[in-house]
């Protein structure tokens, strides 16, 4: 996996996050793959309507217009074998 699609999540941030968010990602990936796994921005960016949707499925506590999705200063990451 390359970073290339993680960078494209990172994009969707706040530009004074964004280097924050991607360094981040740099050593937890590292860190990762010392355990043969790694680590990957799954999500960013949501808008209040998506964040609706995902509280609705029961995959997030937050109701829309509430998350800091919205404002470009959350990151969902997830690990992977």
């Amino acid at each position: 996996m390359a970073l290339e699609p993680d960078l494209k999540k990172v994009s969707q941030l706040h530009a004074l996050y964004r280097p924050y968010a991607t360094r981040i990602l740099q050593v937890a990936d590292s860190i990762a793959q010392k355990h043969n796994m790694r680590c990957r921005a799954v999500g960013a960016y949501r808008s209040p309507e998506d964040q609706e949707i995902a509280y609705a499925k029961g995959t997030s506590y937050v109701r829309g217009g509430y998350s800091w999705h919205q404002y470009g200063l959350a990151m969902d990451i997830g690990l992977y074998a």
